[in-house]
């Protein structure tokens, strides 16, 4: 009985894998290219791709190694966290790789050993960005207190060099009110996790952004203004930032838009400040809350979406 089981089962199993189709091939002009090449005692995640507007031939790859098993409380020399920028010039099909890490440690103040989570960033006039959320090593059971930093580089050559590590976000330049990591002011309370930055492809501005943290340059990365609160996922073109955020209240969760004029630069012509005192606290334009208040008559849970003033009627 129980040989005559085991030949059913084989036949069944047999007559499955004969009728399953296989698996279908990449689709015409579509290709996979192998970046990271990671052997089994590593593993690469959190990876970024930008293409720049101006060149469709130039794509920026931003993409992390890590060895195996992680231990977020290894010392230097027993982990592997590095970020890479993996460029091409013909489109996507061939790539070269770089280990960012020696632009973007810092010996002291503090020493910066890890990178996690990349960004990457492609301007308009192809001036390259590249950064993370850098990291000291050891975790929680280094003699000093765990600390990390939002780091820019820049490449303004296509890739070939690269400046050394800026931090985006800094507790000295915070707006009056601002507070760092769990309201603390010291160093190790700079945020940094959650770095990502974004370019304004109309106005050139560079801004940096740590979790709720925001940051603009004027210079390309070279200095940074004041920091201001962020209201979310940050993203910036013709002069004005858009943040989006998950807000919870009574109706249900909600996925709000804020938007906002930059404080830190003149008002443009043809922008108006939507957000003219970005304090802490404070609320939108009144015109933007009426609409907020008559779209809830309508809908009590709904997605937000990005809006202007000429569009709340």
């Amino acid at each position: 009985m129980k040989i005559s089981l085991v030949l059913a089962w084989t036949w069944l199993m047999g007559m499955a894998v004969a009728q399953t189709p296989p698996e279908p091939g990449l689709l015409p002009g579509i290709s996979v290219v192998n970046i990271s090449k990671n052997s089994p005692r590593f593993a690469s995640v959190f990876p970024q791709v930008a293409v720049s507007r101006a060149n469709p031939n130039l794509v920026a790859v931003a993409w992390r190694r890590y060895n195996l098993p992680v231990d977020t409380n290894a010392l230097e020399k027993d982990r592997v966290a590095e970020c890479y920028v993996s460029i091409s010039k013909d489109g996507g099909k061939t790539f070269t790789d770089r280990n960012m890490m020696d632009v973007l440690r810092t010996a002291s103040g503090p020493r910066l050993w890890g990178c996690n989570a990349p960004w990457v960033a492609i301007a308009s006039d192809g001036t390259l960005y590249f950064g993370g959320a850098l990291f000291t090593a050891g975790g929680i059971v280094q003699v000093e207190p765990k600390a990390g930093r939002a780091g820019v580089s820049v490449s303004n050559d296509g890739g070939a060099t690269w400046t050394k590590m800026t931090p985006g976000i800094m507790i000295d330049r915070f707006m009056p009110g601002l507070k760092g990591l769990g309201g603390g002011m010291e160093q190790q309370d700079t945020p940094w996790d959650g770095a990502n930055g974004i370019v304004d492809p109309a106005t050139g501005t560079f801004y940096s952004s740590a979790g709720a943290y925001l940051s603009a340059s004027e210079d390309k990365g070279k200095s940074f203004g004041m920091v201001y609160e962020g209201r979310g996922t940050p993203s910036a073109a013709f002069g004005t930032v858009v943040a989006a955020r998950t807000v919870l209240d009574r109706q249900g969760p909600n996925v709000r838009a804020w938007w906002y004029q930059r404080p830190w630069t003149k008002a443009r012509r043809g922008t108006k400040a939507l957000w003219p005192r970005p304090m802490p606290g404070t609320e939108p334009a009144p015109s933007v809350i009426r609409w907020w208040r008559h779209r809830r008559r309508r809908r009590a849970t709904m997605r937000w979406r990005c809006f202007s003033p000429t569009t709340a009627r």
